[in-house]
């Protein structure tokens, strides 16, 4: 009688999915910061990127492995997502592959859907694009110094707004509980990556 309706498979299913989202949150921070290293230097901004160096693409692969090792859907779900949602505004730059932002990140969900359900793909998609859009609305003032791409900059603050939203209300009719989880783990991946350049910040100096 005590216990009906309560599946351990269940939780352990969603434990693993957390743990999932919380390393490939780390792997993706550590890509977003390296990308975005010559734009941090120049702000004087301290970013894991500058704190780790040459280390950086390193951890970033073994934090993806061990994400698809615990949930490989949700974490492929979630890193094509993030990497299509930060090419989708580059029209102008011709990347190394001989393509533009916007085109990559199609080619990066059309491989989505390819390879997930598309469930799995679209939430990716949708929650990304929603954490993007506040990330970019909180960085318009340094990205508009700096020249680093933002959504905010290229849609508009208010478009961007209304895009976070659309995103945040599909993405969580798709997956709530996902959803919830990745934006209880992003501020405590930003408060980790904080908690590893202090050191270096107090100091006055990275070591690399």
């Amino acid at each position: 009688m005590f216990g009906v309706g309560y599946d351990p498979a269940d939780a352990w299913s969603l434990l693993r999915e957390a743990a999932a989202i919380l390393l490939v949150g780390g792997a993706i921070k550590l890509m977003d910061d390296f990308l975005d290293l010559r734009y941090d230097v120049f702000e004087g901004e301290p970013s894991l990127a500058v704190r780790l160096g040459e280390g950086t693409l390193a951890y970033a692969l073994l934090l993806f492995a061990l994400a698809a090792l615990a949930d490989a859907r949700a974490s492929c779900a979630l890193f094509l997502g993030a990497y299509a949602a930060g090419m989708a505004g580059d029209f102008d730059r011709q990347l190394p592959s001989g393509l533009y932002g916007y085109q990559e990140a199609a080619a990066a969900l059309v491989a989505g859907l390819l390879f997930l359900p598309w469930p799995w793909a679209l939430w990716g998609l949708s929650v990304m694009v929603a954490v993007q859009a506040v990330d970019d609305l909180e960085d318009l003032a340094p990205d508009h110094a700096s020249g680093n791409p933002n959504l905010a900059r290229r849609l508009g603050v208010v478009e961007t707004q209304l895009l976070g939203v659309l995103t945040l209300f599909l993405a969580a009719l798709l997956r709530p509980v996902s959803t919830a989880v990745v934006f209880v783990a992003v501020p405590l991946l930003l408060w980790a990556a904080r908690a590893l350049v202090w050191p270096a910040r107090r100091a006055g100096r990275w070591e690399r």
